[in-house]
């Protein structure tokens, strides 16, 4: 379908605890496009850890194919702003930090390997566009988000009956996909906050999550409305403080007038 103008909203639960809140925002204008995420903690969560965040990507679209030309990830901890831009020119990614970051914590990533990466909000977008139109979820998207160069790959889980009840818009068959996130690139120098990229090597947390050492993460991709294509309605994973599931709450829009999509 020729999506053009479509806000989907989504609230994230840790726990059980109502925790943040997220509006993802697309627009299409012929061959170009942008997309628009704002979030932020909510409740509880807000008192403790009040967290804001937006990010913008914007670029070119063919079909499945994305060719994003610049985004910005502005995040506000405590109301004091903190950003990384992103240039693409051609093969090359430019990441600016704004403030300017010291020493990085990171190992430098490769040249050779951002090449044909997208950012992370293209990355989502990207997934979706490639479930459209192969209608399947089997596919590998190549991120770099300023320090790490990683493959988001999904893999076809099966299918599964969704009951929104309360906390969705979306009951009924939806496609399950697991994710798998492979480091490529940039590290962590001291390799501590590392502990989510590890594989099956670490076999002390082996018996607790199956042949990884990391919980699985998994997207379910379902058809809200005839005129959409299938878009993500839940997501769900397990942490050291609970589980995690986000739950599409509204749609709007989806078709409409072309619009210019600003600069």
């Amino acid at each position: 379908p020729n999506v053009r103008n479509l806000r989907l909203s989504y609230s994230v639960y840790l726990g059980g605890l109502h925790a943040m809140d997220g509006v993802v925002s697309f627009t299409r204008s012929g061959g170009s496009y942008k997309i628009d995420l704002k979030t932020g903690t909510q409740g509880l969560l807000r008192s403790i850890a009040p967290w804001d965040a937006e990010v913008v990507s914007h670029g070119r679209i063919r079909q499945a194919v994305l060719r994003p030309t610049g985004s910005k990830v502005l995040t506000y901890w405590k109301e004091k702003p903190n950003s990384v831009s992103f240039v693409f020119s051609g093969n090359t990614i430019k990441a600016t930090f704004t403030p300017p970051e010291g020493d990085s914590k990171n190992e430098p990533v490769p040249p050779e390997l951002k090449r044909g990466s997208l950012d992370p909000l293209s990355g989502v977008l990207q997934i979706i566009a490639n479930t459209t139109y192969n209608n399947e979820c089997q596919q590998t998207v190549p991120i770099y988000d300023g320090h790490r160069r990683f493959d988001l790959t999904l893999n076809d889980s099966g299918t599964e009956e969704l009951d929104g009840e309360d906390y969705s818009v979306f009951t009924g068959t939806a496609q399950r996909c697991i994710v798998d996130f492979k480091m490529l690139a940039g590290s962590r120098k001291d390799r501590e906050g590392s502990h989510f990229w590890q594989d099956g090597t670490d076999n002390n947390n082996r018996n607790r999550w199956g042949n990884s050492s990391r919980p699985p993460v998994y997207i379910f991709l379902g058809k809200v409305r005839d005129d959409l294509p299938e878009l993500p309605v839940r997501a769900e994973t397990s942490t050291v403080f609970g589980a995690i599931m986000v739950h599409l709450t509204k749609v709007e829009g989806g078709k409409g007038p072309t619009l210019i999509i600003p600069k």
